[in-house]
């Protein structure tokens, strides 16, 4: 199964290499934040790639969150569409996409499940450098319910 975890974390990184070298405006960041069912801390790194028609933008992420007797490693390949208010500087978005979630039990035994996620989040200017993140995912199927992270996002304007 570690195989397969190192495979797949691989080619995610390949993956995410060669369409940062095609796409504009790319932003790299990182988060933290709370996760329910389990009852985790999660860290994790986040990235906006890419852009299609002008409205959505492709939004890998992993996380990974430690506590209640297990550890998880999730990897995200969420498609994000910005929603900005006329004349603010804030903005929502919205996001969903499918979730590879590897589990690994503290008293042994490990699995690896497939789901999807939805995402509601809100993004405040960081000066001219970027921007911060705070997001809730929730999730549907075999992976964690919620998660509830802070992020900071270098570039992806």
């Amino acid at each position: 199964m570690k195989k397969l975890f190192l495979l797949f974390s691989v080619l995610c990184f390949t993956f995410i290499g060669t369409v940062s070298a095609f796409a504009g405006s790319n932003g790299y960041g990182v988060r933290a934040g709370y996760g329910s069912n389990p009852d985790q801390f999660v860290v994790g790194g986040q990235a906006l790639l890419g852009e299609f028609m002008k409205i959505a933008r492709f939004a890998p992420s992993i996380d990974y969150g430690t506590g209640d007797n297990v550890s998880t490693f999730a990897f995200n390949a969420d498609i994000l569409m910005l929603l900005k208010p006329p004349n603010s500087s804030f903005a929502f978005y919205a996001a969903a996409g499918p979730t590879l979630t590897y589990w690994d039990a503290e008293h042994g035994g490990s699995d690896t499940e497939i789901g999807a996620t939805i995402t509601a989040g809100l993004r405040l200017p960081m000066k001219n450098t970027g921007f911060y993140n705070l997001e809730a995912r929730f999730g549907i199927g075999d992976i964690p319910d919620l998660r509830i992270l802070f992020g900071i996002m270098f570039g992806g304007k």
